[in-house]
């Protein structure tokens, strides 16, 4: 099946998209720079950075860092490139999928690496192989976050899910979920997109086996959640 994210059409409205389908955008952002700053970063790797929204503030929250974005869309490379020309002297943008190795382009070593709204579009052997990649270009101490869709882990509580993610559409002026947007609705999503997901607790796992230190769930708010580690010093 072709990789839906790399039609131009849907990179064009990735974005209000995405803002419906996860309301608590803004918040993550938020909880992620917070986290974020505890690292002190000076060179910072984004990975399915996308048209750059979440790098552009980045590079004015942490004023003398660089920053790397990768991401495989040609379309949204693009938007990027046009957003960071103010900041072309501290910003660099590398075309690659994530499966692949784009660690001879992007060797580091980073103080903080981020993934957010994209490890998920991988296979579970993928998700191994990208946590080994982003392990070896982190400084020891360097931090790795990741803002994902994750597993629900107890699919029959998903009416619970439902009403705190139409609580939250609403809350941010979005039309209401539909009547009929049930368990089979939502996988039926998730296939449509092209979603490989996976618990918190396993991708925290797989991180150790990776050689990272222990690492934590920082939020959690239903299918949404920001979690990583550090590389052992």
């Amino acid at each position: 099946m072709p990789n839906p994210w790399l039609d131009p059409e849907r990179a064009r409205t990735w974005t209000g998209e995405g803002r419906a389908n996860n309301p608590l955008r803004q918040e993550q952002a938020d909880v992620l720079l917070r986290l974020s700053a505890e690292s002190h970063p000076r060179s910072i790797l984004d990975l399915g950075c996308g048209p750059g929204e979440i790098g552009e503030r980045f590079l004015a929250r942490f004023p003398g860092a660089a920053w790397t974005g990768v991401d495989e869309a040609p379309e949204v490379l693009e938007r990027a490139r046009a957003r960071f020309e103010p900041h072309a002297g501290r910003t660099r943008l590398l075309q690659s999928p994530l499966q692949a190795d784009w660690t001879e382009q992007a060797p580091g070593p980073f103080d903080l690496a981020v993934a957010v709204q994209t490890v998920h579009h991988l296979e579970t052997e993928e998700k191994h192989v990208l946590f080994a990649r982003v392990l070896s270009v982190l400084r020891p101490g360097g931090l790795f976050l990741m803002s994902e869709p994750v597993q629900l882990e107890a699919p029959q509580l998903f009416g619970l899910y439902r009403a705190l993610l139409d609580h939250a559409r609403q809350r941010q002026g979005f039309e209401p979920l539909p009547p009929g947007y049930d368990l089979d609705a939502f996988h039926e999503q998730l296939e449509r997109n092209q979603d490989r997901l996976e618990t918190v607790a396993d991708q925290l796992h797989w991180m150790r086996e990776a050689g990272f230190g222990p690492g934590a769930c920082f939020w959690r708010h239903g299918n949404r959640a920001i979690f990583g580690g550090a590389r052992p010093e």
